[in-house]
């Protein structure tokens, strides 16, 4: 990559233009960080005053007389005209210097401080809202999306580098607190010889950029080390989940020289990083030796012009110099910290972007419900485009019965079910709700009528009572809670759990069993009460006796509501209103099941396999 100067893309500008539409796009009110600024010039102003006071300082200790020092500098003549007969010896005069200087450099600290504070709220405020924007685009971001990326990098993007991006508000104002300072500075060291300052002013800018090479590396290095700071989080993450598995398969040291690994990795970029950046610091001053070097001889031939340019002022402008030394490399050190945070920049602008987010978009019009059915025609949908999962299905699902969907692993069944639940983008024009493209929909009025049982029973590491109403938007007694949950067959469940309703069930309800999770997944569906039910292999997690009550409760539950349930268990569908049989993506067989099992095709061949199964289990009494 090529490396630009400070007003190229990558520079001090342009990096700064960013850094505000960030803040405009987070709704951050200036006004903290106006105020920083403000006390930023005013501590400059009151450090001026009292470097403007060591030139009498000096010059009345260096001649030992400090009553005429006022004939040449009018600020003291101001100070004492308001007490003057305080002012009639010398010890008085130092008095005055003294405490005046040292109250300038107690305000002028007072001031920075205030200024820091002020930055620093609007920082903290800016990181909270950066969170807010980010977390708040990831609930707006497809299913697909999920599908396709790694836990740890969405935690790492909304937790590490959301601060990273935030901490440059900080950075921004000490550099122009500096900048403010420096131009201070050069103004007093103009003040004392014109000369020296336009020589001052030509070297030190060659020696700044002399480090930019730096900037440049960094900024790639940075974006290496967000990868493998997101790779070790992956690898943490995966760990977790998938704790059993390393325990099943006593993988414990190869899952630690994989983290050491990532951990080592990351530890190495992170060290090439901090190595160029201590280098910016040396070389800075060997810069500014040499320079100094240059001025002293500069100094010995120039004859001093200007007002009061004496011994003192020469020593004056070495102490300015010397203070300013730093600041000239300021901007040369706002721009390697940028370079630092540069990838962490470009992590959050990606999350901010839409490419690639399978956004699923909202209609404005509200669902009041279903009043005469649910509408497929000819829908195709692919993952890639390459490999279409469903290949112009046409359906017509009537409001009230029961449409059961089988056919083998991959046939495209989930996938169906989830582009009604609008966790996918269905193109246009291809499903229906009551004659009305579902895409015109509001998609939180749409979930409001409809309840779904997935495969995966997903549950927060919260209580019983939390996971059965999460969602709902109405208040709820204890009683509806062990109502729903009676019906799901999971009310003596809960009577025997240490705190009841409140016991607390772990990450992923994992102090529940398989078939516990199921029911309270379907005790939620049952609370709800929603008038479409989706129910994706709703029994497939219980044993035979639990499969028979809860299918007693299904079938209760789904009586004059919608229901699409996709069973592997073909008893369980039996008293369903038509029967859809996928295979490949296509829709062949349709029909109720006297007709499909008299048809004998496809249906009827798994029906005969899963008779021949359970006939084998019988006779090996299993």
């Amino acid at each position: 990559m090529k490396i630009k100067g400070s007003m190229g893309r990558y520079g001090l500008v342009a990096h700064v233009g960013e850094l505000f539409a960030f803040l405009r796009r987070m709704g951050v009110v200036p006004t903290f960080f106006i105020l920083s600024i403000g006390c930023s010039l005013l501590a400059v102003l009151f450090n001026l005053i009292g470097l403007s006071l060591l030139i009498p300082l000096i010059t009345g200790i260096v001649k030992g007389d400090f009553m005429n020092i006022h004939d040449q500098y009018g600020i003291v003549v101001h100070m004492i005209r308001f007490a003057p007969e305080w002012f009639a010896t010398p010890q008085s005069y130092f008095i005055l210097l003294v405490v005046t200087i040292f109250s300038t450099i107690f305000a002028k600290n007072a001031l920075e401080y205030l200024g820091i504070l002020s930055v620093s709220y609007e920082a903290l405020k800016s990181d909270r809202n950066i969170r807010k924007l980010i977390f708040e685009r990831y609930l707006s971001f497809g299913k697909m999306y999920y599908d396709q990326v790694h836990l740890g990098t969405v935690n790492h993007v909304l937790m590490s580098a959301s601060l990273t991006v935030s901490s440059q508000l900080r950075m921004f104002q000490q550099f122009l607190s500096k900048l403010i300072l420096l131009l201070a500075y050069v103004g007093i060291m103009a003040w004392i010889s014109w000369k020296l300052t336009l020589l001052v002013v030509t070297i030190f800018p060659f020696f700044m950029w002399s480090t930019q090479w730096l900037v440049g590396w960094m900024k790639k290095t940075s974006r290496r080390y967000e990868v493998a700071r997101g790779n070790l989080h992956q690898r943490t993450f995966n760990l977790v989940l998938c704790m059993p598995l390393v325990k099943a398969h006593a993988a414990e040291e190869t899952e630690k020289e994989l983290f050491l690994r990532a951990s080592d990795e990351e530890l190495r970029l992170e060290f090439e990083m901090e190595k160029k950046n201590q280098l910016i610091r040396p070389i800075e001053e060997i810069n500014s030796m040499i320079a100094l070097l240059v001025l002293a001889m500069a100094m010995t031939w120039l004859t001093p012009i200007g007002r009061g340019c004496n011994g003192s002022a020469y020593l004056l402008f070495l102490y300015v110099l010397r203070w300013s030394v730093p600041l000239f490399g300021s901007v040369n050190g706002f721009l390697v910290r940028m370079a630092r945070v540069r990838g962490a920049l470009d992590l959050v602008r990606d999350a901010l972007k839409d490419e690639g987010k399978f956004i699923v978009k909202s209609g404005n019009r509200e669902f009041q419900g279903l009043l005469h059915g649910i509408q497929i025609k000819n829908l195709v949908f692919a993952y890639r485009r390459d490999r279409p999962v469903l290949k112009d299905i046409s359906l017509n699902i009537p409001k009230g019965g029961m449409t059961a969907v089988v056919g083998p692993t991959g046939s495209g069944k989930t996938t169906l079910i989830n582009l009604i639940l609008r966790f996918y983008d269905c193109p246009p024009g291809s499903i229906f709700m009551d004659a009305m493209d579902i895409r015109e929909y509001n998609v939180k009025s749409l979930m409001r009528f409809m309840g779904v049982v997935g495969q995966d029973v997903l549950l927060f590491n919260e209580s019983v009572r939390f996971n059965m109403a999460y969602g709902l938007e109405r208040s709820f007694t204890d009683e509806e809670l062990l109502d729903a949950a009676a019906k799901a067959r999971l009310d003596e469940f809960i009577r025997g759990l240490p705190k009841g309703l409140n016991t607390i069930i772990g990450e992923r309800g994992i102090q529940l069993s398989g078939g516990e999770r199921q029911r309270l997944s379907i005790a939620r569906v049952f609370l709800k009460g929603p008038d479409i039910l989706l129910l994706d292999e709703a029994t497939n997690s219980l044993d035979s006796l639990t499969e028979r009550l809860i299918q007693e409760a299904v079938d209760n539950a789904i009586q004059g509501r919608t229901a699409i349930v996709i069973a592997h268990r073909l008893s369980t569908i039996s008293h369903a209103d038509q029967i859809v049989v996928l295979d490949h993506g296509s829709v062949v067989e349709q029909g109720s099941l006297q007709n499909l099992l008299a048809q004998k095709g496809k249906f009827w061949q798994y029906w005969e396999a899963q008779k021949f199964s359970v006939e084998e289990n019988r006779s090996r009494g299993l």
